[in-house]
C-alpha cells in the first residue's frame, strides 16, 4: 500500500465534453412553426403597406416644383390611365385626415362618380366622359378606381380650356380689311341657326343633320363656333362643293330641250324667245329658269296639243286589238286543227333517226313460231346481223 506524502497534490485533468451545436439563423427559420411564419409575414406586409401609404402621402404633401423639374411633373401628370398602376388607385382612394388614413369603400367611390357632372355610363371598370365622349378605363384590379378618372380630368380640362380659347377666336369672322371681326352671342347664334347643316341648335351643342350626332360647343362661351367648324371639316362630304354643284346645274341646263343659248347668267327660251336672267349668288342658278318654265304659256299649249294625239293613237291601237281579237274568234269557230310542229332535221345529218313508216290497213303481222331455248340465246346476235345488213344495203328490204 502506497502512502502519499503530505507535500504533494494530485494533478487536475480538464476534460471538454461535446455540447449542443449553436443554432444559426437559417436553421431557426427552417424549424420555425407555420403559425410564427404566418404572423411574421403578415406583420411585414402590413409594415410595407403602411410605409408605402406614408410615402404616397409624403409625395402628395411635398411641393413637386421644389424637388422635381417641370418636365418630370408633366410626364407623371399626363400619364395615360392604362399605364397607371392599379395599386396607386388603391392609395388614391384613401383620404388623409390628421395622422390617420381612411380608405374609400366601394359605395363611397360609386357616390363619388355619381357626383361628377361630366361622368356617365358608370361601370365597375370604365366610365364615359361627357366632355370628350371617350371611355375611360379604370383598371381591372379594383372596381371604381378614382386615380385614372382624375388623370383623365386633368387632360380633358386642359383640352376644353384650349378649345374654348380658340373657340372665342373662331367666333370671329374675317373682315374686308383682312383683320378679324369679333362676333357677339346673337351673331354666333344666327350663324348656327342659318346653317343648313345644323338640325337643332342649342347654346352648348348642335345636332348635325348629316351624321345625327350632337356636337358639344363650349361650356364657357355660348354658341361657340370652334367645335362646329372642326366637325364640319370632318363631315365635309355631306355638303357638295360649289364647283361640283355649279357643274351639275350647268349640265342640267345644257340638256334642257327648252333652253337655247345657255349661259352662266342668262338663257333664252326656245318656245317663247324670252331671255331669262339667271339671278343668284352663283353661276347657273336655275331658280328663275324653273319659274319661267312653269309660267311659259307656249310650252303649256304645246303640252295640251300633244295630249289628243296620244289619245287618238291609243284609240286606234284599241280598235286594232278588237279587230284582231274578232279575227281570232272567227278562225277558232271554223274548227280547223293546227298540225303539230315537228323539228326539221337536215338530210345529211348522220345522227338523224329515220322516221318510222306508219302501218297501213293491209298490214298483217308475221306469223312465226317462238324460238327455242337456243334461239332465245341467239336472238340478239341475229338482230345485230340483221341491222348490220340493213345499214350497209342501199335500199331497205
Amino acid at each position: 500500500m502506497l502512502l502519499q506524502s503530505p507535500g504533494k497534490v494530485p494533478k487536475k485533468v480538464e476534460v471538454h465534453l461535446p455540447g449542443p451545436s449553436p443554432r444559426t439563423a437559417k436553421a431557426e427559420a427552417q424549424n420555425a412553426s407555420p403559425a410564427a411564419k404566418k404572423a411574421k409575414t403578415q406583420h411585414s406586409r402590413s409594415m410595407s403597406s403602411i410605409s408605402s401609404m406614408k410615402r404616397t402621402n409624403d409625395d402628395a404633401t411635398d411641393s413637386p416644383s421644389s424637388k422635381k423639374p417641370l418636365s418630370a411633373i408633366k410626364r407623371k401628370r399626363f400619364a395615360t390611365p392604362e399605364t397607371v398602376d392599379d395599386n396607386a388607385s388603391v392609395a388614391e382612394s384613401s383620404i388623409s385626415m390628421g395622422a390617420g388614413q381612411i380608405r374609400r369603400t366601394e359605395a363611397e367611390r360609386i357616390e363619388y362618380f355619381n357626383n361628377q357632372p361630366d361622368c356617365s355610363n358608370i361601370e365597375p371598370h370604365n366610365v364615359t366622359c361627357t366632355r370628350c365622349n371617350k371611355v375611360v378605363q379604370l383598371g381591372r384590379k379594383q372596381t371604381y378606381a378614382v386615380r385614372p378618372w382624375e388623370t383623365h380630368r386633368i387632360r380633358c380640362d386642359q383640352k376644353v380650356s384650349a378649345a374654348s380659347h380658340f373657340g372665342d377666336d373662331s367666333a370671329s369672322m374675317a373682315s374686308e380689311s383682312g383683320g378679324r371681326k369679333q362676333l357677339t352671342e346673337l351673331q354666333r347664334k344666327e350663324v348656327l341657326e342659318t346653317d343648313q347643316r345644323a338640325e337643332t341648335v342649342e347654346h352648348d351643342r348642335v345636332l348635325c343633320k348629316k351624321c345625327k350626332a350632337w356636337i358639344r360647343l363650349s361650356n364657357r362661351t355660348k354658341y361657340s363656333l370652334y367645335n362646329w367648324t372642326n366637325h364640319q371639316a370632318k363631315c365635309a362630304d355631306a355638303v357638295v362643293s360649289s364647283r361640283v354643284a355649279m357643274a351639275q346645274r350647268k349640265i342640267s341646263l345644257v340638256n334642257d330641250a327648252q333652253a337655247k343659248n345657255p349661259g352662266p347668267r342668262s338663257v333664252e327660251c326656245r318656245n317663247c324667245g324670252t331671255n331669262v336672267a339667271l339671278e343668284g349668288e352663283w353661276d347657273y342658278t336655275l331658280t328663275s329658269w324653273e319659274l319661267h318654265k312653269q309660267t311659259c304659256t307656249i310650252s303649256s299649249k304645246a303640252k295640251t296639243a300633244r295630249a289628243p294625239r296620244s289619245s287618238a293613237s291609243t284609240s286606234a291601237s284599241t280598235e286594232a286589238t278588237v279587230v284582231a281579237g274578232g279575227g281570232a274568234e272567227a278562225s277558232s269557230s271554223r274548227g280547223t286543227k293546227r298540225r303539230l310542229e315537228e323539228p326539221e332535221l337536215e338530210v345529211d345529218d348522220p345522227d338523224a333517226r329515220k322516221a318510222n313508216r306508219p302501218r297501213t290497213e293491209t298490214y298483217e303481222p308475221v306469223q312465226k313460231d317462238p324460238p327455242s331455248l337456243l334461239g332465245w340465246f341467239l336472238l340478239p346476235f341475229k338482230a345485230f346481223i340483221h341491222g348490220f345488213k340493213e345499214g350497209i344495203s342501199e335500199t331497205p328490204p
